[in-house]
């Protein structure tokens, strides 16, 4: 099997071919996650339509150093938290969307060196798709906690040393108040578990 690397170098040498063998190679892996997360097959679709585009149209950016695959996920991952933010969101609900992506994307370790979440609550989460839910929980915590949840949650560029640093405590210790809060979060959604 040709690796996606080359068939990225063939590409943009000039094989036409190779990226075809490129699409059908990841087609139906992002078409199921979208499908996971959405429950429409019309609506899964066109995002792994809009996802593959995306990437073609980013090919000659793509650093070949990176893990392809990661790459065209963190793709489909921007384009359905784009898809959900327009079509299915109320005011403040993308936090929540994003809160979700969070705990559910395993190529992302956004805990650093927290213990990861039980995979059968992210699986919980992804069947349930009960955003309601989450944002009552989350609008009904303490303003300090909200306050931490969100201003992780609302840049893509925040870490915990520059939040750390913003409250003036230690990133352990903010790690620690993080990982609580959510597990506090998954105990109000799942109930005693």
């Amino acid at each position: 099997m040709i690796k996606d690397e080359q068939l990225i170098k063939n590409y943009l040498g000039g094989d036409e071919e190779a990226i075809s063998i490129l699409i059908n190679r990841y087609l139906k892996e992002v078409y199921l996650y979208f499908l996971k997360r959405l429950n429409n097959s019309i609506e899964a679709e066109d995002l792994t339509q809009e996802t593959f585009v995306k990437m073609w149209r980013n090919l000659e950016k793509f650093d070949q150093k990176r893990n392809f695959r990661a790459w065209l996920f963190t793709i489909a991952k921007n384009s359905l938290i784009d898809f959900l933010r327009k079509h299915r969101t109320t005011e403040g609900l993308a936090k929540e969307v994003a809160f979700s992506q969070f705990i559910n994307e395993e190529e992302e370790s956004i805990l650093d060196d927290i213990p990861t979440l039980d995979p059968s609550v992210i699986e919980q989460i992804e069947e349930n798709e009960n955003w309601q839910k989450l944002e009552t929980i989350i609008s009904e915590l303490p303003i300090a906690q909200r306050e931490l949840l969100l201003s992780y949650l609302q840049s893509n560029d925040v870490t915990f040393q520059k939040l750390a640093q913003e409250n003036n405590i230690s990133v352990n210790t903010l790690k620690a108040r993080y990982y609580r809060l959510v597990q506090k979060i998954r105990k109000l959604f799942f109930g005693s578990n």
